[in-house]
């Protein structure tokens, strides 16, 4: 099996090539494609490409679908496009479809799981809520990149590009504490102090006016 993450760790998105690619290649080997889609969503909406475009067009066999990084209270759904993974080879049911519940993933009352997604997925509206922290990380990006500088030399450095709501970005390691008191983030790599910026779909503009004038506030002491 071939597994990738789209969009990847790093906020980076495959192209649709790319994705082709990766599936003829598992094709060529006899191998399954599997797809982690936890932010897939933002993924869609920064290649401005349907779902499905991205996943069964591409030859996609198995895909995880997040929900809670999409806005939703709970849940993730396992969908398998690939229907031979349902029988095993003399045409028999390999209780695959079963599986969930042997390893004790089987939640109960499933329809409140169920009524999130589908809510979601009606009328394409995962697109509002993935154009909006998308177009958010893009407007962090750009506030980020017009701080002012010191001796003529950046005090913030983003290190990958922004390509769905993510922002990966080297700050002085002294405004790690104050800043993560005011707004919970990750620190990626401690020894280059990098850390992932995360916007989601109720970040506002206010929340980026706070946060950059917090670093000001740095920046000035």
């Amino acid at each position: 099996m071939i597994t990738i993450a789209q969009p990847t760790e790093y906020g980076t998105v495959y192209t649709i090539d790319e994705l082709k690619q990766i599936s003829n290649l598992a094709k060529k080997y006899n191998l399954y494609f599997h797809v982690d889609g936890a932010r897939l969503f933002n993924a869609a909406s920064s290649l401005n490409c349907t779902l499905r475009d991205i996943t069964t067009a591409v030859g996609v066999d198995i895909l995880s679908l997040g929900g809670t990084k999409a806005g939703l209270m709970y849940g993730e759904a396992v969908i398998i496009f690939n229907q031979s993974l349902l029988k095993s080879d003399d045409g028999q049911d390999n209780s695959l479809k079963y599986r969930h519940k042997q390893v004790m993933q089987l939640a109960s009352k499933q329809r409140f799981i169920a009524i999130q997604f589908l809510t979601l997925l009606k009328n394409d509206f995962w697109k509002k809520s993935s154009e909006h922290s998308n177009g958010m990380a893009q407007l962090l990006k750009k506030r980020l990149e017009s701080l002012p500088k010191k001796n003529d030399k950046p005090l913030i450095r983003i290190t990958r590009p922004v390509e769905i709501n993510a922002i990966f970005l080297e700050i002085p390691r002294d405004w790690y504490e104050p800043l993560s008191e005011l707004f919970p983030f990750y620190m990626w790599r401690t020894k280059t102090s990098e850390v992932r910026l995360m916007c989601s779909f109720d970040t506002t503009e206010n929340d980026i006016d706070r946060f950059i004038n917090k670093i000001n506030e740095l920046i000035q002491n």
